[in-house]
């Protein structure tokens, strides 16, 4: 009768560090997905910072010339040429 109460208690006790070490392995699977999608997500933010960074060091390292000048009238300050026809829509 002893022995049986020590196997059953024993039964129990191994049984319940199964439990345990399931529910926690659980857990770390659910953060470990967590910080990959963060991790992911972060990737593709640098991605796009890093070409926004490209796009600006191209622009401070091009010339002055007439041709960036006349962009940046156009393309910042909507300015044009006197001879320049301006249509406008509501497409956009």
């Amino acid at each position: 009768m002893e022995k049986r109460k020590t196997n059953n208690l024993l039964i129990g006790l191994i049984a319940g560090l199964l439990l345990l070490s399931l529910i926690v392995s659980a857990i770390n699977i659910m953060q470990y997905n967590q910080k990959k999608q963060e991790a992911e997500k972060l990737a593709a933010e640098k991605a796009i910072l890093e070409e926004k960074i490209d796009e600006m060091r191209y622009r401070l390292d091009s010339p002055l010339d007439d041709d960036y000048i006349a962009r940046v009238a156009r393309e910042k300050l909507g300015l044009c040429y006197p001879d320049e026809i301006i249509y406008y829509n509501d497409l956009n």
